[in-house]
């Protein structure tokens, strides 16, 4: 359960991180 919510997070950061670093 915390573990899924971790993936997610860390999921959106990436994505956001991926975006940011254009």
């Amino acid at each position: 359960m915390v573990a899924d919510i971790n993936f997610t997070v860390i999921g959106l950061i990436n994505r956001k991180s991926k975006t940011n670093k254009k």
